[in-house]
């Protein structure tokens, strides 16, 4: 092979996306790009955009999947939930919808907010969810400080 076309070969293998790889700063990624992302095949990520309400890709004109990077991130954490944590789907998505779908798992380990410049709501999430959303963490706000108050009680 010329030097050049080795060189590229080199260069290309050595940039490998995979499922620990950091997600590339893009707007927009295809079903494949997502596959190599999450660790996965394509029809896995259609069965779990199906099944996981929060995930929910843009159409291009050719009707092709156009996943943001906020979807990447979810499909990575439905994937930690199934495989590493042993959860059920329903139990995936349960605990999906305890965390707003916005707290994510990074590959380092560390919890991170999901909102980047490119996940905002778009005009497609109905109120309904996020005023359940904000019902649901006050409840648990609510409740983590009747614990703090029954410990302080047993201080005193």
């Amino acid at each position: 092979m010329g030097g050049k076309m080795a060189q590229k070969l080199k260069t290309s293998k050595s940039q490998s996306v995979g499922p620990d790889s950091p997600i590339p700063d893009k707007l927009y990624f295809k079903i494949g790009e997502v596959a190599k992302l999450v660790g996965v095949q394509p029809h896995v990520l259609r069965y779990w955009e199906r099944e996981v309400s929060s995930i929910k890709p843009g159409k291009t004109a050719a009707n092709q999947r156009r996943y943001r990077r906020r979807d990447v991130e979810l499909f990575r954490e439905t994937k930690r939930l199934l495989y590493d944590e042993k959860f059920t789907l329903a139990g995936a998505k349960q605990q999906l919808l305890e965390y707003g779908a916005t707290k994510v798992e990074s590959p380092s380990g560390v919890s991170k907010s999901s909102a980047s410049r490119d996940t905002q709501p778009t005009p497609r999430e109905d109120d309904g969810k996020l005023s359940s959303r904000l019902e649901n963490c006050e409840n648990l706000l609510d409740k983590a400080r009747s614990e703090v108050d029954a410990m302080l009680d047993l201080i005193r």
